[in-house]
């Protein structure tokens, strides 16, 4: 997917306060959750999203869908990761 079909996937899914964040590289946070939903895709690195019980590793041009309230973290590998994102 580029950048442009996912920006319309997420307004077509009611997704705002669409930003870009760029991860450092080696990136490991600590568990935690959001008030709100979470859509992102990877425009650049490798990207993970650490679930209580899974990894899902996400590469450029894949997206994911993290609901408000999962417990998760985010990870990055060696050249750190770029997401565009947006909330709901």
């Amino acid at each position: 997917m580029n950048e442009n079909e996912f920006r319309t996937l997420l307004a077509d899914k009611g997704y705002g306060d669409v930003g870009v964040k760029e991860w450092d590289p080696n990136s490991d946070g600590e568990f935690h959750t959001h008030e709100f939903s979470a859509l992102l895709m990877v425009t650049r690195g490798e990207f993970r999203v650490v679930l209580e019980d899974e990894v899902q590793t996400f590469g450029p041009g894949e997206w994911c869908d993290v609901p408000a309230g999962t417990v998760h973290y985010e990870q990055t590998g060696a050249d750190g990761a770029t997401v565009l994102a947006g909330r709901k």
